[in-house]
């Protein structure tokens, strides 16, 4: 293919096309080499476009960090989110949400777990640009986490003690199960806990221990 041939080719590429070759390069690229290690340069040859590309598309290398680093969380909040607006309207039992929660969060995290180790690494020791980029997103989805958290909790007619800072702990727990399985989940004789176990257990801590404080909204009129 000669180079004209190559530049109608990446011409005939959407914005959006572009931006997911961006995302995920830019995933192989910092879970590689970390936040410091990694170039724009790199990260744009790896997805085959130009490094004005990528800047058309993301105005700092913080931006594209954050942004890749936090797809498992974006991609759960979003699928998430269109769950419980299905169903909405039905009476969702506190076991069925729960799980729905979890085993989401955890599927997502699993699938993207390098790029969420590099983030932790990059969150501790980089400049305050990529902190406040990180902080911002994660604050924007748990805002959206509560969101649905309240419709929830209106839907149920419960009320949840402490569910913002909940929410948070538990999307910390299924992360660090994930993150740090080889550790805590490690077994004497070199084996693990299984995905299903895990989840289950979680979803048992969340519904009898985080989230069993739920109380009703409102108490019955006492009749005499």
């Amino acid at each position: 293919m000669s180079a004209r041939d190559d530049q109608s080719v990446r011409r005939r590429r959407s914005p959006a096309e572009v931006r997911a070759l961006l995302i995920g390069a830019a995933q192989q690229v910092f879970a590689a080499r970390g936040y410091r290690g990694a170039t724009t340069a790199e990260i744009a040859a790896v997805a085959d476009v130009s490094e004005s590309a990528l800047f058309r598309h993301f105005a700092t290398k913080a931006e594209l960090f954050a942004t890749a680093a936090l797809v498992p969380f974006t991609e759960f909040m979003n699928e998430f989110a269109a769950v419980w607006e299905r169903r909405r309207g039905a009476n969702v039992q506190a076991g069925t949400f729960m799980r729905t929660f979890v085993t989401e969060l955890f599927d997502h995290v699993q699938t993207h777990r390098d790029i969420v180790i590099a983030l932790l690494i990059a969150t501790g020791d980089e400049s305050h640009e990529v902190v406040a980029e990180v902080r911002g997103r994660f604050a924007s989805l748990f805002a959206e986490l509560e969101g649905v958290g309240h419709d929830w909790e209106s839907a149920r007619g419960v009320h949840v003690p402490g569910l913002a800072l909940n929410e948070r702990l538990l999307v910390g727990l299924i992360t660090s199960m994930v993150v740090f399985d080889r550790w805590l989940l490690s077994l004497p004789d070199g084996t693990q806990f299984d995905r299903d176990a895990v989840i289950d257990a979680l979803i048992e801590f969340a519904r009898h221990g985080a989230y069993s404080g739920a109380s009703p909204t409102s108490r019955p009129t006492r009749i005499d």
